[in-house]
């Protein structure tokens, strides 16, 4: 189609809408209808006019084409501008969980904007940042690796061998690294997102890798469970995979259970979705009264129960309980408090003990020594909180 067919074509469908005014043509000369009259015109001079509303306001072909020039042009160099910062909105919304991720030019106005899919919320968090690794944006979703091109929000690769959850990352110019809270301890990827180096455990006696680092060849991992007790570091050399650092197995057994303690997991757990906060089973021994795991069904939560797993077969004399939220007294009778635990051992053996309502910390002795690689604490009847239907415990430590 020419360009003087492809104006008059569109003349029509103007004009025609217009209801005063109607087109026709023959033999090389255009006829415009009006109210005011008929006029003609050659076609060759029509076609360098163009309608600009019904009642004959006109801009000549010239004009128009260098204001489309004009918006086409700031609409590319839109498009085309590359995202200076990308923001990640992690949310907890009706039990679970997603992201808003937008990417933002310099001045701070949005470019383009992406949402993950929503996955039930658990202990570790299934959507995470990795963050910016040269033309790409980088985020891991429900085990899976994913980079968008920073211009527009596309994704460009996935790498589905992650399988890691609570992600944690860096970065140099060719590869990425990254690890999962419960494994693995390490991958590799390409820029082109294939998988270089992918190690679930460098060493069984390190556990919960949650910071990474890289620099001169060499990735250092950091765990937070080591025979120490205490954070350490693995060197592993990317040249050969050697791994280097950290004391190795511990030669003498500890004398505290809790220090052999490798994971804890729970049936339930409260999240605060308008303060984006969670009362995860692992508050319930980090040490701090402020946090406490709270079961998060509804009701009392009788019959839910956290589980505390050991890296090999400890033998327990009792343990010590600070029972309710005890983050303050206020709280503490707000919330409900375990009235009587039951607890469960790998040999199947249970034990019942009853709780006094008391911020004071009590400590329980068992019967008999118990030999066991896990504890499940449940429990079976709570005093009522005088505002929540929630039943908390702040600290409980085996010895």
């Amino acid at each position: 189609m020419n360009k003087t067919r492809a104006i008059l074509m569109m003349l029509g469908i103007v004009i025609g809408f217009s209801g005063s005014c109607g087109i026709s043509a023959s033999a090389g000369v255009v006829s415009l209808e009006a109210s005011a009259g008929i006029s003609e015109k050659p076609v060759s001079e029509v076609s360098d006019w163009w309608v600009n509303g019904a009642m004959g306001k006109i801009k000549t072909q010239d004009e128009l084409m260098y204001e489309e020039s004009e918006d086409s042009s700031d609409q590319q160099s839109h498009s085309a501008e590359r995202a200076a910062e990308v923001t990640f909105d992690h949310q907890y919304e009706n039990g679970m969980e997603y992201a808003v991720i937008r990417g933002q030019a310099a001045d701070g106005q949005n470019l383009w904007s992406l949402t993950t899919g929503s996955y039930e919320a658990v202990q570790l968090a299934r959507v995470c940042e990795v963050g910016i690794w040269g033309d790409f944006y980088c985020y891991s979703e429900n085990g899976t690796v994913i980079a968008v091109n920073l211009t527009d929000g596309t994704e460009v690769w996935r790498n589905t061998d992650f399988g890691g959850a609570s992600a944690s990352s860096c970065m140099s110019t060719e590869l990425l690294f990254i690890c999962g809270y419960f494994g693995p301890d390490v991958m590799v990827l390409d820029q082109n997102g294939r998988t270089v180096q992918r190690i679930d455990s460098l060493n069984s006696d390190y556990y919960w890798p949650y910071e990474l680092s890289f620099a001169d060849g060499k990735l250092a991992i950091t765990y937070e469970y080591t025979p120490s007790g205490q954070p350490e570091t693995l060197y592993l050399d990317i040249n050969d995979w050697s791994c280097t650092g950290g004391q190795g197995s511990s030669s003498a057994a500890s004398s505290d259970p809790m220090e052999a303690v490798i994971m804890v997991s729970a049936t339930s757990f409260l999240i605060e979705y308008e303060y984006n906060f969670r009362h995860d089973p692992e508050n319930i021994c980090d040490g701090i009264l402020n946090t406490a795991w709270i079961e998060g069904v509804d009701g009392n939560g009788e019959g839910e129960s956290v589980t505390f797993i050991f890296n090999k077969e400890q033998t327990l004399s009792g343990f010590r309980i600070c029972n309710g939220f005890q983050k303050d007294e206020s709280l503490y009778y707000k919330n409900g408090r375990p009235a009587v635990l039951k607890l469960t051992f790998s040999d199947d053996s249970t034990a019942l003990y009853e709780i006094s309502d008391s911020m004071s910390q009590q400590t329980i002795a068992f019967d008999r020594e118990v030999t066991t690689d896990y504890v499940t604490v449940a429990i079976l009847s709570v005093y009522q909180g005088s505002a929540y239907q929630d039943t908390a415990i702040s600290e409980l430590n085996f010895y």
